[in-house]
């Protein structure tokens, strides 16, 4: 079988929590406390609770806190120049671009947000995320 059709499959035999297990490693987060939220998030593809309005949701997007994919470059030196300082439990997240192409994009494809938030220590922001990829995969399952 084609590598197409095999991860079709995996997608339409897998619930929400396994894509999430496949897909939570394509890209690194790394937690920071943010001086200022605002200011350290310009620039980043905004991700998470920060792009939630491309879902279909109840949650607000909350751009108290940073989360996002840095553009181009490392991590630490984007954290470094928007003086964010690495914590363990921070709850500000950057996440390492691991885009083959460059995207132009504000916010990242809905998908990847949901899977974002569904890797989240919030229990909201994951109920939202696991919500949103099962509705994905019942409309791409009908959609076949």
């Amino acid at each position: 079988a084609s590598t197409l059709a095999r991860v079709r499959r995996r997608i339409r035999d897998a619930d929400a929590s396994a894509i999430v297990s496949a897909v939570s490693k394509r890209a690194k987060e790394h937690r920071f406390t943010a001086a200022n939220a605002g200011r350290a998030s310009a620039g980043l593809i905004r991700t998470g609770r920060a792009a939630v309005s491309v879902l279909d949701t109840e949650l607000i997007e909350d751009n108290r806190r940073v989360s996002g994919y840095v553009r181009a470059g490392a991590v630490a030196d984007y954290a470094r120049r928007h003086f964010m300082v690495p914590q363990l439990n921070g709850r500000d997240v950057l996440y390492e671009n691991s885009l083959p192409i460059k995207y132009d994009s504000e916010a990242m494809p809905a998908a990847v947000v949901a899977a974002d938030l569904a890797v989240s220590t919030d229990t909201r922001e994951r109920s939202a995320g696991l919500q949103s990829l099962e509705g994905m995969k019942r409309r791409w399952l009908a959609a076949r």
